[in-house]
């Protein structure tokens, strides 16, 4: 199943960064800690953190937008993918330049 491409504009999207996010099956997989948008402004991934203590050995991915599910007020996504599949994603770090294979145009949001 994939994700749909909701209808909400980038300034709701953004309300979504500091909440949890959830796997198809309900379990809390992460944190959104941030977007990263296209040189247009489209939302291209949701950066998902999770892990650590004080900042410390966290663990960053970023999501593709078609695997991100937003419910009806856009207060919540659902990552369409399981725990085990986000352990196994290549990290992201905002600091280097085409981490995990994005392309170095698209940028974080905050």
């Amino acid at each position: 199943r994939r994700g749909r491409r909701p209808a909400a504009t980038p300034a709701e999207i953004e309300k979504l960064i500091g909440t949890d996010a959830v796997a198809a099956d309900g379990r809390k997989v992460g944190t959104i800690e941030n977007l990263l948008v296209s040189p247009t402004g489209r939302v291209d991934y949701v950066v998902l953190e999770w892990g650590g203590v004080l900042g410390l050995g966290q663990r960053k991915v970023a999501v593709p937008w078609q695997d991100v599910v937003l419910n009806a007020d856009s207060t919540q996504a659902t990552i369409d993918m399981t725990k085990e599949q986000l352990e196994q994603a290549q990290r992201y770090d905002p600091d280097v330049p085409g981490a995990a294979g994005i392309d170095s145009e698209i940028k974080p949001l905050r």
